[in-house]
C-alpha cells in the first residue's frame, strides 16, 4: 500500500519492464506480485514466525534459481531509490529492522514498529495498537504478586486541589476492624453465651474498646450476601463457608445479624461509649445473583456471546430468581481456568448474556461478582443514591477497591485506550480513545459522590481503599476524607526506611494535608495478620507506636491486639484455628499503645508536624531512624524509632519542611520554642520508661537531643516545659548530677540534689553490704560483730550523723546519738532485743525491718530528746532517706519495698505506743492507730458494704 499508492515514485512496475529476462513475466503483470514476493521473503527470514511457517513456506520457491535473483534485484532496486527513517536505510533493509531488534518476539517487533514507524502507519496505527493489546491479554499471568513498594511521587498529573474539610471528631478517629460473623462467634465463647445478633454484643465489650482508645468500629460483612456465593464455595468443597462479604445481594442489614433494628440498637449502645459504627460499601460490583442483576441486567458489562470457545456452562443454576438461570464457567469448579464472564439466561425473553465478573486486573476475576458498567449514567446515579442511603445510616463508610472507579483506571481495565490494554482478557477489542470515553463518562464518579455527601450527609467520613499511587489524588482532588496508605505497612515491614522517609518528605513538599488523610495500618482484611508480618516483639511495637503517633488515621485489624495469627476469609462464619489471647501482648498494648491512642489530638494534625534527620556521630544521616515532633495548643511530642536490627546513636537537631513548595530547615530548639540561653533548661517525660529528663536549652540549639537506640527501640517524649535557672543554679546542678539519665520525678530529683550532703553518707550507712553484714554476723553470734560495728561501721554512721546534724541546724549531740544507735545494734547479738516472727518464710524481712528500725528511730534526737519518733519517721520522707532504704532492701530480699517502708515509718512513729499501756486504754490506742493515714495505707484499708476492712497479712507484719 505504501509503495504503490502513497509513493508511486518507487515505480515497482518498472522492474517488470526493465528486467523481463529476470522476472519472466510480461509488461502487463501486476507489481503486487513483487510485493508478495518481498513480503514472503521477509516472513521466512523472521525467527518469530517459525511456528506459523506452514502458512507462507517458500521451500518450493527457493528450489527455483530465479527466486533468489528476484530478491537480490529487489534489494539493488531499492538501493537506487530514496532512503528514509531515522537511520536513512534502504526500504528492504528497513523492513528487516524489527526482526533484528527482537528476533523471537512478535510483540517485541510490533512494539518496535509502533515506536519507530508511527508516522508511516497513519490510521493503521490504531489496528496495530489493538493487536498489541490482544497479545498482552494472551501473555498476562494470573497472579503477578505485590511487586516492590514505590515511593510516593506527586505532581505528574493535572490534579486540582479540593480537600473535604473534617468534622471536629474525624481527625481523632481510631478505627478497629472486625469480621462480624467471626467476632460474634468469638464473643460467644468469651462470654459463655450465644451472641449472634448485632445488638447482643455486650456493653462490656464496647466499653473495653472505648477504654483502649478506639472511637470507630468497622464491621465487615453487615449486608445481605449473595446466596450464589455460598453455593459456589460449597460445590467447590468448602462446606463451612458462607457467602463472601463482598458479594452483595442488596444493602439491607443481614437478617441473621438481626436486621436494621439490631443495627440501630447497637449504634445506640456504642454511642454511650463514644464509638461510631462503620461499614463497607462495594461500588465496583454486586453478587452474581444480586437484586440489580435481575432488575437491571443492562447495568452490567456484558457480551452477546462467550468470548472464548472453550468456555462451558453446564453447571448448577446459581440463581435465586425463578425467571433467570445463572451459571459460572465450569472450569472454576475444578480450578483449571478462571473465566472472565458468567452466563445469565432470561427464561422469559429467551435471551442469553455473558456478564463480566468483577475484576481489578491484578489477579483472577472474582467469580461470585458481576461488574457494573459505569459508562452508563443510570448506573452512576443508582450507586450514588445507594451511597447516600448508607451515609444516612453510618458515620463511617469504607469503599472497597475504590481506585477501580477512578476514570483512568476504569477505562484502563474495561475500555482501554488503544495501546494501553491487556489488563483484563477480551477487553482490548472494546477500547475507546480518551476523547470518546470522556464523552460517556465525563466527570469523576467519586468527586460527584463526595460533593453530594457534603450536602446530604456531611457528618459521614468517607474512607477509600485505593492503591496504584492514587492515594494523594483520592483525598486532594476527589475529596475523600481518608485513603489507605499501604506503603506504611509494606515499607516498614520490609525495613525500606529510606523509601518511606522519602515518601513522607514528598507528601510534605507537595501538600502536608495529604499526610493527615492517610489510613495507616499494619494489616487489613486482605493482608496477612500483623503478627505474621511483624511478630510480637519490639519491631511490632515500634511500628505500632508510629501508627499511634503519626498524622493519619490508625486502623487496627481483627485479632491484632490479641495476637491472633489466623487470617479470616470474607466467607468465614467463625475462626478455624483455636487461638487464645496473648495476655502479655495485650498488657504491653495497655502500657505502651492505648494511652497514646487517647492522645490523638496531639498527633493527628500536620500543621505543626516536623520530620527530623537523625545524625550519627560521624555526621551521616541514619535513614533507619524515624524522628518526628508535633504539637497542639502548646502541648508537644517527640517520637523516635529505630526500624532496624542494629544499634545506633546520634543527634536529633534539624528538620526539613516545605513552605509554599520550597524546602527549608528548622532547628529543634526553634521547633520547641526554646530560649537559646544556657540558663534555661528543657524538662520532658519519656512515656515508654516513665522517667523525666532535663537538657540545657543552649545545648539543644547547638547539638540537638542525643539518642542511644538499640535494635527496634523507641522513645515517645511528652510533657515538655522549659524552666529558667535561679541564683542557686539548682537545675544546672541537677543536670550535672543526672548526666543525661532519667528520674521518676524531676521535682523529687531537685530535692534530692539539695539533700546530697545528707543522702550520700546515708547511702553508705544503709548499703546492702552493711545491712547484710550486720544481719549475718549477729545471727551466727560472731565475735567479729562488735568489731565490725565499732571499727568499720561507726565511721560511716558518724559521718552521716554529722552531715544530718549540719543540715538540720546543729542542735544535737552527734557523739551521743551515734553511741546510742551502736549500742542498740549491739543488743541484737545476744537476743537482748527480741521479736516474734509471725511467718518464718519472712524471717529475713523481719530481720531487716528490726535492723532498719534500730538504725533510724532515734534520728529525731538531733532536734529534741523527748519523743523524737515523729521527727524520725517524717525524715524518711522529708529527707528522702526512705528512697535509699527501699533501694537497699530491694537488693537484699524480694520484697514490696513500699510496704516495707510503710511498716518502718509506722513502727518508728509508734515506737512507744505500748509502753505502760493499761488494758482499759487498749481500744483507744487501736482506734488512734487505725485513724492514722500511714497505717491505713500500709495495711491496705478499704471500705466495702459500709464496713472498713484491712489486710490481715499487713497487720501481722505490723504487730
Amino acid at each position: 500500500h505504501y509503495l504503490t499508492e502513497k509513493n508511486p515514485v518507487f515505480g515497482l512496475h518498472r522492474l517488470l519492464t526493465d528486467f523481463p529476462e529476470i522476472f519472466g513475466i510480461s509488461e502487463t503483470s501486476n507489481e503486487n506480485i513483487l510485493i508478495e514476493l518481498a513480503i514472503n521473503s521477509l516472513l521466512n527470514q523472521n525467527p518469530a514466525f517459525a511456528n506459523y511457517k506452514d502458512f507462507f513456506d517458500n521451500s518450493e520457491l527457493i528450489a527455483s534459481p530465479i527466486y533468489e535473483q528476484i530478491i537480490d534485484y529487489l534489494i539493488l532496486f531499492f538501493e537506487k531509490k530514496p532512503f528514509f527513517g531515522d537511520e536513512n536505510l534502504n526500504l528492504f533493509i528497513l523492513l528487516q529492522k524489527p526482526m533484528e531488534e527482537s528476533p523471537n518476539s512478535i510483540q517485541g517487533q510490533l512494539e518496535y514498529i509502533k515506536n519507530n514507524w508511527s508516522s508511516i502507519l497513519g490510521d493503521e496505527l490504531l489496528d496495530l495498537l489493538k493487536g498489541l493489546d490482544l497479545l498482552k491479554e494472551e501473555q498476562k499471568l494470573g497472579l503477578p504478586g505485590p511487586g516492590p513498594s514505590s515511593v510516593y511521587e506527586f505532581g505528574s498529573e493535572e490534579e486540582y486541589e479540593k480537600f473535604t474539610q473534617d468534622k471536629d471528631w474525624m481527625p481523632n478517629l481510631v478505627l478497629i476492624a472486625k469480621n462480624t460473623f467471626v467476632w460474634l462467634d468469638q464473643l460467644s465463647k468469651k462470654y459463655g453465651k450465644s451472641i449472634s445478633k448485632l445488638d447482643e454484643i455486650p456493653d462490656e465489650e464496647l466499653e473495653l474498646l472505648s477504654q483502649r482508645g478506639f472511637t470507630g468500629l468497622w464491621l465487615i460483612g453487615l449486608w445481605e450476601r449473595s446466596p450464589a456465593s455460598q453455593k459456589i464455595k460449597h460445590i467447590s468443597g468448602n462446606f463451612d463457608a458462607i457467602s463472601s462479604a463482598y458479594s452483595i445481594k442488596n444493602y439491607n442489614v443481614a437478617g441473621n445479624l438481626g436486621g436494621e433494628e439490631a443495627l440501630e440498637n447497637l449504634k445506640r449502645k456504642a454511642w454511650k461509649f463514644n464509638i461510631r459504627i462503620g461499614c463497607d460499601m462495594v461500588p465496583n460490583h454486586t453478587g452474581i445473583d444480586s437484586d440489580w442483576i435481575f432488575e437491571h441486567p443492562e447495568w452490567f458489562i456484558q457480551l452477546e456471546h462467550a468470548p472464548f470457545p472453550a468456555y462451558s456452562y453446564k453447571g448448577e443454576n446459581l440463581s435465586s430468581h425463578p425467571d433467570y438461570i445463572v451459571q459460572i464457567e465450569d472450569h472454576y469448579y475444578d480450578k483449571t481456568d478462571a473465566a472472565v464472564v458468567f452466563k445469565l439466561y432470561n427464561k422469559i425473553n429467551n435471551q442469553t448474556k455473558f456478564v463480566y465478573h468483577g475484576n481489578d486486573g491484578t489477579s483472577f476475576p472474582w467469580n461470585d461478582t458481576a461488574q457494573l458498567n459505569y459508562l452508563l449514567p443510570e448506573v452512576r446515579e443508582a450507586v450514588s443514591e445507594q451511597i447516600i442511603r448508607i451515609a444516612e445510616q453510618f458515620p463511617i463508610i469504607r469503599f472497597d477497591a475504590a481506585m477501580t472507579l477512578a476514570k483512568k483506571h476504569f477505562q484502563r481495565l474495561w475500555f482501554p485506550q488503544p495501546g494501553t490494554g491487556g489488563d483484563i482478557p477480551t477487553r482490548a477489542e472494546f477500547g475507546l480513545t480518551k476523547q470518546d470515553f470522556d464523552k460517556v463518562f465525563p466527570n469523576e464518579f467519586w468527586r460527584e459522590v463526595v460533593d453530594r455527601i457534603s450536602v446530604e450527609a456531611p457528618h459521614t467520613l468517607l474512607l477509600a481503599e485505593a492503591f496504584w499511587m492514587m492515594e494523594g489524588f483520592f483525598v486532594r482532588t476527589l475529596g475523600m476524607h481518608r485513603v489507605y496508605n499501604s506503603a506504611f505497612m509494606n515499607m516498614l515491614k520490609n525495613e525500606e526506611n529510606t523509601k518511606y522517609r522519602r515518601s513522607i518528605f514528598n507528601v510534605l513538599e507537595f501538600n502536608p494535608e495529604i499526610l493527615k488523610r492517610f489510613v495507616n495500618f499494619m494489616s487489613n482484611p486482605d493482608e496477612e495478620t500483623a503478627i505474621s508480618q511483624f511478630g510480637k516483639d519490639d519491631k511490632y511495637f515500634g511500628i505500632c507506636i508510629l501508627m499511634a503517633t503519626m498524622p493519619g488515621l490508625p486502623m487496627f485489624a481483627h485479632g491484632q491486639i490479641e495476637g491472633f495469627s489466623e487470617k479470616y476469609g470474607m466467607e468465614y462464619a467463625r475462626a478455624k484455628w483455636s487461638e487464645t489471647e496473648d495476655k502479655n501482648l495485650v498488657q504491653r498494648h495497655e502500657r505502651e499503645i492505648f494511652p497514646l491512642l487517647k492522645k490523638r489530638y496531639l498527633f493527628a494534625e500536620v500543621r505543626n508536624f516536623l520530620l527530623f534527620d537523625f545524625l550519627t556521630e560521624s555526621g551521616t544521616t541514619n535513614e533507619n531512624v524515624f524522628a518526628f515532633s508535633n504539637a497542639n495548643n502548646g502541648e508537644k511530642s517527640l517520637v523516635v524509632y529505630n526500624n532496624k536490627y542494629e544499634h545506633t546513636s546520634g543527634w536529633i537537631n534539624w528538620a526539613s519542611f516545605a513552605e509554599n513548595g520550597k524546602w527549608d530547615r528548622k532547628n529543634i530548639g526553634d521547633a520547641f520554642h526554646l530560649h537559646n540561653d544556657e540558663s534555661f533548661y528543657l524538662i520532658f517525660r519519656n512515656f515508654i520508661d516513665g522517667l523525666e529528663y532535663i537538657r540545657n536549652s543552649r545545648e539543644i540549639y547547638e547539638k540537638g537531643l542525643f539518642q542511644d537506640l538499640g535494635a527496634f527501640k523507641y522513645n515517645v517524649y511528652l510533657d515538655f516545659y522549659e524552666v529558667e535557672d535561679d541564683e542557686e543554679k539548682k537545675f544546672r546542678k541537677l543536670a550535672a548530677y543526672l548526666q543525661g539519665g532519667g528520674v521518676p520525678n524531676i521535682n523529687h530529683a531537685l530535692k534530692k540534689v539539695s539533700l546530697l550532703s545528707v543522702l550520700e553518707p546515708f547511702t553508705k550507712v544503709f548499703s546492702p553490704q552493711n545491712m547484710r553484714k550486720i544481719n549475718t554476723l549477729r545471727k551466727i553470734r560472731s565475735k567479729e560483730y562488735e568489731l565490725f560495728l565499732f571499727e568499720y561501721f561507726k565511721p560511716d554512721l558518724l559521718d552521716f550523723i554529722i552531715k544530718l546534724n549540719d543540715y538540720t541546724g546543729n542542735k544535737g549531740n552527734v557523739e551521743e546519738l551515734v553511741s546510742e544507735i551502736l549500742l542498740d545494734l549491739d543488743l541484737l547479738l545476744n537476743d537482748k532485743i527480741r521479736y516474734e516472727i509471725m511467718d518464718f518464710e519472712k524471717e529475713e524481712f523481719y530481720d531487716y525491718l528490726v535492723i532498719s528500725w534500730l538504725l533510724t528511730h532515734k534520728f529525731g534526737k538531733l532536734i529534741t530528746p523527748e519523743n523524737p519518733e515523729i521527727i524520725s519517721s517524717n525524715w524518711l520522707e522529708e529527707l528522702m532517706l526512705g528512697d535509699e532504704i527501699k533501694r537497699s532492701i530491694r537488693e537484699l530480699i524480694a520484697v514490696n519495698d513500699e510496704h516495707f517502708l510503710g511498716l518502718l515509718k509506722i513502727s518508728i512513729k509508734y515506737s512507744n505506743l505500748w509502753k505502760g499501756l493499761k488494758k482499759k486504754d487498749f481500744a483507744k490506742n487501736v482506734s488512734r492507730l487505725f485513724a492514722d493515714k500511714d497505717i491505713q495505707k500500709t495495711l491496705n484499708f478499704n471500705k466495702f458494704d459500709e464496713k472498713l476492712w484491712f489486710s490481715k497479712e499487713g497487720f501481722d507484719d505490723f504487730v
